[in-house]
């Protein structure tokens, strides 16, 4: 990744200030300060190779933002000014001389069908020299619920401004469409323009510290073990003999020497579920979340097979008292899904395009789920908690933050925590906080994009840590015969050695549907294979190194 993919030349030094020539033709003339003028842009954090493109984010080179030409409703309007990923950004023009500011406008794009919104607030400072600035504006951008527009923010300041250099900061959710940035003002100082009085900012306090075990109660290892696959079962159940080596670590001679992950957080595989519906992102009907259900207790797999394992581990190793920790999953209630089934036996079908009907049904997932796990009676597990089965969130859905701050408030009441794993960059993912989970972990997703280099394990770890977030491990099937795979899931190891993640961090890992790649890399005779599960087992227990590494994954 190019931590600077916007190549923009940086801000002059500006020791004096300069004025304009009072001859110049439009001394006197109020005016948009900034039209037909090139800008400097910074992302607050690198954007992923992915997105560092003309598409998806319009280089600085481009006059878009102040060629004077509106965009129409058409997102691909040459007019529009794309923004996506990176957090937020931020703008800045130079009007070449001191000047007076008397206020600014922004037009932003609204088609919440496309995810393209206006950001929630933006924020407009000025300066003389370029380095103090003073806050001239915070605005709150308003939507239009429901239908496509163009949202423009238009300010007067309450007196005028004495300003060389302006810059506006946004932040980046959804997609940012800008057509136009106008800095209204004239260029010859006038007789009520005052000089810029720095603002004090507060800096934003920030963990800068992987979420660490004891955020969870001293959770520190746990394996995405996935149920629920439709039709292709075997993907999603789990035997006594699939779980045994997670439970326990063997050797290579199929001896058990330890124990393995801590926890197993069990969800569905993103397949369909019976009604053909995605079981991830599809407007799912009450069987659906039933059959979930039902097969995580499925005979002699999953949550049932898993309580079988740990206690012939436990046994094998001789401590009697072991158990390891649950966690479940809720499914998100789609707002396209207006006919759910009766959930209670009122005779009322829910309509998840109302948010009362959609907390009854987290209400009722939860409640059940409980219901179902202490009725087994387990002697081998405890349920530790609840992950929100959604690998995105849309943070300026105020109903979504009501629903969610619902659930995680619920989750705590009831005495158990909430985790959240949200891809690369995805939507929402620094607001975890404010969504109010207990943890989250960030997705690198560089095991699955080609594009990616292997610094996205290194700034995703960055990342994380400034977030107060975990990073996520991830391997793909194809680490199994591929070097090419396993190059990159040797990537995740060093740099969770190499970064602090192995050992300040909660560790989860996703590896795919049953029986997992680390349960055949358990099984092979390839040694460069068979490293991928005992070197997974040092990163596990904190004390994998580069030298061992190297040793033995090459």
């Amino acid at each position: 990744m190019n931590p600077s993919y916007y190549m923009c030349s940086p801000l002059p030094t500006v020791v004096n200030p300069t004025y304009w020539l009072a001859d110049s033709i439009d001394y006197n003339k109020n005016q948009n300060l900034v039209f037909g003028m090139p800008q400097r842009i910074e992302s607050e954090f690198p954007i992923p190779d992915s997105l560092q493109t003309e598409y998806f984010n319009t280089p600085c080179t481009f006059t878009r933002l102040t060629d004077g030409k509106t965009g129409t409703l058409d997102y691909l309007d040459p007019a529009w000014h794309h923004a996506f990923g990176g957090l937020a950004r931020t703008i800045y023009y130079d009007l070449m001389h001191t000047s007076t500011i008397v206020g600014y406008s922004i037009g932003f794009l609204y088609s919440p069908s496309l995810w393209i919104k206006p950001p929630k607030s933006v924020r407009f400072e000025a300066s003389e020299n370029g380095i103090e600035w003073e806050l001239l504006d915070k605005s709150i951008t308003k939507y239009i619920p429901e239908k496509d527009s163009r949202v423009e923010v238009n300010v007067v300041f309450d007196k005028p401004r004495k300003a060389r250099f302006v810059r506006i900061y946004y932040p980046i959710g959804p997609h940012a469409y800008i057509d136009e940035i106008s800095v209204f003002g004239t260029k010859f100082i006038s007789a009520d323009a005052v000089d810029i009085v720095p603002t004090t900012v507060e800096k934003k306090a920030i963990p800068n510290k992987f979420a660490a075990p004891e955020e969870l109660g001293g959770i520190s290892n746990i394996i995405l073990t996935y149920t629920c696959s439709y039709p292709e079962v075997r993907r999603g159940r789990h035997s006594v003999e699939d779980l045994l080596p997670f439970v326990g670590y063997y050797d290579k001679n199929k001896a058990l020497k330890d124990t393995y992950f801590d926890s197993f957080l069990f969800l569905p595989c993103t397949s369909k579920a019976p009604s053909g519906q995605s079981m991830q992102a599809g407007n799912l009907i009450f069987s659906d979340w039933q059959y979930y259900i039902d097969d995580q207790y499925y005979p002699d797999s999953n949550i049932s097979a898993l309580e079988e394992a740990v206690e012939q581990v436990k046994t094998g190793l001789s401590i009697n008292d072991y158990k390891v920790n649950v966690f479940l999953s809720i499914l998100r209630p789609m707002t396209g899904q207006h006919d759910f089934g009766d959930i209670d036996g009122s005779g009322v079908s829910l309509d998840f395009g109302i948010l009362e009907h959609r907390k009854k049904a987290v209400k009722w997932l939860i409640d059940e789920q409980l219901r179902r796990f202490n009725e087994s009676n387990f002697k081998n597990m405890k349920l530790w908690g609840f992950y929100w089965y959604e690998e995105s969130i849309d943070g300026d859905d105020d109903e979504e933050m009501e629903l969610l701050r619902y659930t995680t408030d619920y989750i705590r009441e009831l005495g158990y925590k909430s985790i959240w794993i949200p891809y690369y960059q995805a939507q929402g993912f620094n607001q975890w906080v404010q969504f109010g989970f207990d943890s989250a972990c960030l997705q690198p997703n560089y095991m699955f994009n080609k594009t990616a280099s292997e610094s996205r394990v290194y700034e995703c770890a960055d990342l994380a840590k400034m977030l107060g977030m975990c990073v996520e491990m991830e391997i793909d099937y194809r680490s199994i015969t591929q070097a090419e795979w396993r190059a990159r899931y040797i990537a995740y190891l060093r740099g969770g050695v190499k970064t602090g993640y192995m050992k300040d961090g909660i560790k989860m890992y996703y590896q795919d549907g049953a029986p997992g790649v680390f349960y055949n890399a358990y099984l092979s005779e390839d040694p460069l294979v068979r490293a991928i599960y005992d070197n997974t087992y040092l990163f596990s227990k904190n004390i994998l190194t580069e030298e061992i590494i190297d040793k033995t994954m090459f």
